[in-house]
């Protein structure tokens, strides 16, 4: 069993050939117009930079959003991404939400294609959220060279007759496709909707690449941003909100590959990939970045990497 990582190929411009996801009605930006703050906790005035929507935190005329969110004091929020691009943010609680009819195959829910530019390999989808199953096919020069359905019913705990027909219905909510043909093609995501929105939180194409053997007894856990404040009379307030996968990884690599991992892994320092450990297990497919790493020489041949994996939410 070896660890994997997909190194994200950024989704912009016209990389998105087509998306069927409900476009937002907030205006562009415009220079010469007067922004206000909401009054009372409400809502300020939004509007559109590229694909990301910001919402005015004051007055303000001719600063552009992206620099008056850098400003201290802010003039800007950033608030998200218009909904057809957010599931190419890098933000799995900021997902892309449809329930509209799909060009394709009939029914309702989300589809888009994507035109990488470059040779891919593996697409991973992220929380996702209103579907039963996840397809994904290449086209290249208006042919289908590869065609993959997953099915995002899971059967864990399902080991008897009466959990086959009693137990609660559980959705895995990432699904990951490898061996896509080495393609410049495009590739068409088709999520239907179960219900009457799917949602998708985060889409990561590119190449993968096998770090090296995972040994048995890595740990999973979560980070938690919720908080739980306490009055002075022991009642406990809930504030619930997004958490971050955590995952603790051992690795062992031939000796001839150790310094190429060495050097791979200072590459990609501070910067988020996608993380495969047991792809059966959904806790350890991650997207975040490392926290630290150390390798270790016990033997001449075959060498040990340590790796402290920390989610994005």
């Amino acid at each position: 069993m070896s660890i994997k990582v997909i190194e994200p190929r950024p989704i912009t411009g016209d990389r998105l050939v087509s998306s069927n996801a409900p476009t937002d009605t907030i205006p562009e930006y415009d220079p010469n117009a007067a922004y206000s703050p909401g009054a009372n906790g409400a809502q300020g005035d939004r509007v559109v930079e590229g694909t990301e929507i910001y919402e005015a935190v004051a007055e303000v005329t001719g600063v552009l959003p992206s620099e008056g969110e850098q400003q201290e004091p802010k003039k800007w929020i950033l608030v998200g991404s218009l909904n057809q691009w957010a599931v190419f943010n890098g933000i799995i609680g900021d997902p892309t939400e449809s329930g509209e009819p799909m060009p394709v195959h009939g029914g309702n829910g989300l589809q888009f294609v994507i035109r990488p530019g470059r040779v891919v390999n593996a697409l991973a989808l992220l929380g996702i959220e209103g579907a039963n199953e996840v397809r994904v096919e290449v086209i290249s020069g208006g042919d289908v060279v590869y065609d993959t359905t997953r099915s995002l019913r899971s059967t864990v705990g399902i080991n008897s007759y009466y959990a086959y027909f009693f137990e609660p219905v559980e959705q895995d909510t990432d699904a990951v496709f490898t061996g896509l043909p080495s393609y410049n093609a495009d590739i068409r995501v088709t999520v239907p909707a179960q219900v009457d929105v799917v949602r998708c939180g985060l889409c990561v194409v590119g190449r993968m690449r096998d770090l090296g053997l995972l040994y048995w007894g890595f740990s999973t856990g979560i980070m938690s941003f919720s908080r739980r404040v306490r009055d002075e009379f022991g009642r406990v307030r809930l504030l619930k909100r997004d958490n971050a996968k955590l995952a603790s990884f051992e690795v062992s690599v031939d000796g001839n590959r150790s310094n190429a991992l060495a050097r791979y892994l200072a590459k990609w320092d501070s910067e988020p990939l996608l993380w495969i450990g047991a792809e059966q297990y959904e806790p350890t497919i991650i997207y975040g970045f490392y926290e630290d790493w150390r390798l270790v020489y016990p033997h001449l041949h075959f060498h040990n990497c340590t790796l402290d994996i920390v989610g994005l939410t």
